[in-house]
């Protein structure tokens, strides 16, 4: 999605565990967007997607984003002794 849609061929992704929270980051310089108008104009499917993933496993997800100036993501997901 960063390729297709922010205009940029790199992003900065950063992917650790902290304590027992397995948390990414995925950052471009892009294009970026209105979220709140992306959301309105219901442009949000893959996002939605992404999102939907998440807080099923019990987490978080956040993004920021300006026109002009990029979009970060953030993810934040509980580990569970049961996964291994």
């Amino acid at each position: 999605n960063i390729a297709r849609y922010s205009g940029v061929y790199q992003a900065f992704i950063k992917v650790y565990v902290d304590g027992d929270t397995l948390l990414l980051w995925v950052e471009d310089r892009g294009a970026g967007f209105d979220v709140d108008k992306v959301i309105a104009l219901g442009q949000y499917s893959g996002l939605a997607g992404i999102r939907e993933r998440v807080t099923s496993l019990g987490g978080v997800f956040r993004i920021e984003s300006r026109p002009g100036v990029g979009t970060d993501v953030a993810v934040e997901i509980p580990l569970h002794s049961e996964w291994g």
